[in-house]
């Protein structure tokens, strides 16, 4: 189908690569889903450095580019062979793999898409999460494969993915989880994520011996490390 016949939208573009200037509002094709895809209109989208480096060109993406890894919306059309999923539904969904999720619909695999009815959520609150959710239980129960019971840092912990990792290594079954955060001022938000303490970096050498660390934010930050007995599983992600 030629662009002449098919519906037009309005996207955020990325028409070559630079800082936040570069970036343009453009007319382009609506796009249809394929086979186990869904097509979401778009009611808000999460903001991630993941388009600054598409910005930038440190991702390696065709121009013009529409960003946008992470939306929540209502679904708008379904392709074929999906299931349980209907038009109208209010959603999460990553759309990380081709992105586009800075325009009015955007199209992503069935299985990146989550249903939002019954959890209480609003679509505001729900655009944030998809991405650093999925990030959080990765790095724990993928990479550092945390046991029930036990001791967990994750450094960063205000930040957004740290947000996620508290909250995600208290439903994985940790015993104590501890957050690490750059300034005092930081603490009351972060112990609303979920950990059992929270401290700053500088008081880390005090913090005791963990089975699992997440470095979040390298540098002096991961030989400053407390004492630990063995090695621990790090989750490393910055």
């Amino acid at each position: 189908m030629s662009n002449s016949s098919r519906q037009m939208m309005k996207a955020v573009t990325i028409p070559e690569f630079g800082d936040a200037e570069v970036l343009r509002v453009a007319t382009v094709p609506v796009p249809e889903p394929g086979p186990g895809q869904v097509a979401i209109d778009v009611a808000y989208a999460g903001a991630n450095f993941a388009e600054v480096l598409y910005r930038r060109g440190v991702v390696d993406v065709p121009l013009p580019f529409v960003p946008g890894i992470e939306v929540a919306g209502r679904i708008r059309a379904v392709g074929e062979d999906v299931e349980g999923l209907t038009v109208g539904q209010p959603v999460a969904a990553l759309s990380i793999v081709d992105s586009g999720g800075y325009a009015e619909v955007v199209v992503t695999s069935a299985d990146l898409v989550v249903p939002l009815d019954g959890l209480g959520i609003g679509m505001d609150v729900a655009a944030a999460l998809p991405s650093n959710s999925t990030t959080a239980f990765l790095v724990l129960d993928r990479v550092a494969r945390i046991e029930p019971g036990e001791r967990v840092l994750i450094h960063a912990a205000a930040g957004g993915v740290g947000s996620q990792l508290g909250q995600a290594a208290r439903l994985l079954g940790a015993g104590h989880v501890v957050g690490t955060v750059g300034s005092a001022a930081k603490i009351e938000t972060a112990k609303r994520f979920g950990y059992h303490e929270v401290i700053t970096r500088d008081r880390i050498a005090d913090a005791g011996e963990f089975d699992v660390v997440v470095d979040m934010v390298g540098g002096p930050a991961r030989p400053a490390a407390p004492a630990w007995t063995g090695w621990p599983r790090w989750g490393a992600w910055w």
